[in-house]
């Protein structure tokens, strides 16, 4: 994966000079970004990062978007005179 100012790109095998070189299967890589960023590190056989610290820190930085964003999503849930009283 290149990311650019512009977007991503991905390419099999290395290409130039990659800050960060992913190791994983298509499945390895799902499971990567279908789980919660604290539950990735079980993943560590199926899903190698490797490059400097620096580079695998913003790696992971920016892979901690997934699979819900930045937070958690929350409900929205009504207020209390919101709710219409109970018929039975």
């Amino acid at each position: 994966m290149l990311g650019t100012s512009t977007g991503w790109s991905v390419t099999l095998g290395a290409g130039g000079h990659p800050g960060v070189t992913i190791t994983t299967t298509k499945t390895g890589w799902a499971e990567f970004l279908a789980n919660r960023p604290e539950a990735r590190a079980a993943l560590a056989e199926r899903v190698r990062v490797e490059g400097s610290p620096e580079a695998v820190a913003a790696f992971v930085d920016a892979m901690a978007a997934f699979p819900f964003g930045r937070s958690r999503p929350r409900l929205a849930l009504p207020e209390v005179g919101d709710l219409a009283p109970f018929q039975p």
